[in-house]
């Protein structure tokens, strides 16, 4: 397999959270990546696997951490 920017955009973010350890980030060990799928759609398998039950408007995203949410 190799390294594409899939692969770096997980090593970036893995990295981004172990740096903010000491404010309760944790890495789950799903992976939500949809390779192949255009960003510009909401029509990923992987994004939708994510969402789960809930909602989602274009436009809008949400990350989350035990202490704060970024809508």
């Amino acid at each position: 397999m190799e390294y594409n920017s899939l692969d770096a955009q997980r090593d970036a973010c893995e990295a981004f959270i172990a740096s903010q350890k000491a404010e309760g980030w944790i890495l789950v060990p799903d992976r939500y990546d949809d390779g192949g799928f255009s960003g510009g759609t909401m029509e990923r398998p992987a994004l939708k696997r994510l969402l789960g039950p809930t909602s989602v408007s274009a436009g809008s995203t949400t990350a989350s951490s035990p202490t704060r949410s970024i809508v």
